[in-house]
């Protein structure tokens, strides 16, 4: 009689992990887990803004997106806030990924998650020391287009 709700209950537990969205750099688009990019231990002056492209064509999934980054100074050389995006990818995956990542769509567009990041300069650059940047980076949870694993 207790065998009965033990069975049923590994069985549910063993449905449900058919489900599971593995949250790996694997099972997700080439944009999903960015890697901020490593910069010299400077702040600019006068705020830069960057719009840049990029086409990834590794394991099956081809995606063309476009980045756009603004970096503002507060205090000139010292502080600074730093903001990207990716506003928009088009995305085609091989029947492989589709299935693998249990998309609805092997093709589409979607946009990216905002990043901000603060810096501030720890040291200036002397005889026996050097640069040193405190960087802060939040990622938000704005992208879109979950169900088909393009960003987390």
């Amino acid at each position: 009689m207790k065998k009965i709700p033990l069975l049923i209950l590994v069985s549910a537990q063993f449905c449900l992990a058919q489900n599971l969205i593995h949250h790996t750099t694997n099972y997700f688009g080439p944009n999903a887990n960015t890697v901020p990019e490593f910069t010299n231990a400077t702040i600019p002056a006068f705020t830069q803004f960057t719009l840049t492209g990029d086409y990834y064509f590794g394991h099956d999934d081809e995606t063309f997106s476009n980045l756009f980054k603004i970096e503002v100074p507060v205090i000139a050389e010292k502080v600074s806030v730093k903001v990207w995006k990716t506003l928009i990818e088009h995305y085609k995956v091989s029947d492989e990924v589709f299935l693998r990542r249990q998309m609805q769509k092997r093709e589409g567009f979607a946009t990216g998650d905002f990043y901000v990041q603060t810096r501030i300069k720890l040291l200036s650059e002397g005889k026996f020391k050097p640069d040193l940047v405190l960087n802060s980076t939040l990622k938000t949870a704005s992208g879109n287009d979950f169900k088909n694993r393009r960003f987390l």
